[in-house]
């Protein structure tokens, strides 16, 4: 947990590097967010539920959702998914050589 969170703080750091980008994907987010609550909700304006599902019930999976999702991203976007290419373009003994600890300064 304590690796996770070491993650967290400096993706966090990364990513407040350049504020203005920060701000418009945060603004991009909560557009997208938004307009899937009311896509959601137009749809259940219909209905009273789906599958089992009430309007209530979907808001919740698609909490739950997007905050793993923001989770992921926050930890693990851009280092394992660029760990490949390090590899293929012989980049990873840069970070091999280096006096930091290698998982971190990948991911």
């Amino acid at each position: 947990m304590r690796f996770i969170k070491s993650l967290f703080k400096l993706r966090l750091k990364m990513d407040l590097a350049f504020r203005v980008d920060v701000f418009f994907n945060f603004f991009t987010q909560l557009v997208y967010l938004i307009g899937i609550l009311l896509l959601f909700r137009v749809i259940y304006l219909n209905v009273s539920e789906i599958g089992g599902f009430t309007l209530g019930d979907v808001y919740v999976l698609l909490g739950t959702y997007f905050i793993l999702i923001e989770v992921y991203n926050m930890t693990f976007r851009g280092g394992i998914l660029s760990l490949p290419e390090t590899v293929k373009g012989g980049n990873l003994e840069i970070y091999l050589l280096k006096p930091v600890n290698t998982i971190a300064f990948i991911l």
